[in-house]
């Protein structure tokens, strides 16, 4: 009998994670997973680690509809793009600072298909949030993982707080924010 409810359970978990796939592919709503955040669209996303305070707004998304069938030398994976704003800050005396901030810019993530066979291919995008001090994986539509792009020694330093604000102006770096980290067991929930 257990086994029969888990697998029911299992059954209508699935189903209401693929109701909000739609959702999710077109950038319509707010994700926090176990090892990343998506923001709603158009809020900053601020990302913390060591002395670095970094706030992430994406300001354009775009997808490419240009799926097709995979053959030997081509994966057929359909394309991505998202160009966001980053403001870097530090900690100066004990407090976080972000305004002014130290550098600031405007950049652009991409996901294009591969070419190549197996570990020869090449192509793909590029999947790094840069965020002046460190450089984040991205994944479609706006999802910042806990980590760096390349993270060999499993280092889960990486904190990110979700916000409502919309403009630079409105950023206020205090203890109303809630720091999340990786966390491989926390269930996903969706921010409207």
């Amino acid at each position: 009998m257990k086994v029969i409810l888990r697998v029911i359970l299992l059954l209508t978990l699935s189903f209401s994670v693929l109701s909000v796939a739609a959702d999710y592919m077109n950038y319509e709503v707010g994700i926090i997973g176990g090892n990343a955040i998506q923001p709603p669209p158009d809020t900053f996303l601020l990302i913390r680690k060591q002395d670095k305070v970094c706030a992430v707004k994406f300001t354009e998304w775009q997808r490419g509809n240009d799926k097709s069938t995979p053959t030997t030398f081509q994966s057929g994976e359909e394309s991505y793009y998202a160009k966001y704003v980053w403001y870097l800050g530090e900690k100066k005396g004990g407090d976080w600072v972000l305004n002014p901030p130290v550098r600031h810019g405007e950049s652009n993530v991409t996901k294009k298909r591969s070419y190549g066979i197996g570990r020869f291919a090449f192509g793909g995008g590029d999947f790094k949030i840069n965020c002046g001090a460190f450089n984040l994986k991205w994944t479609p539509p706006a999802n910042v993982y806990f980590y760096e792009y390349y993270n060999k020694e499993r280092q889960y330093d990486t904190e990110i707080a979700l916000t409502r604000w919309r403009t630079f102006e409105e950023i206020r770096l205090d203890d109303s924010l809630e720091w999340l980290r990786y966390d491989e067991n926390r269930p996903i929930s969706i921010i409207n």
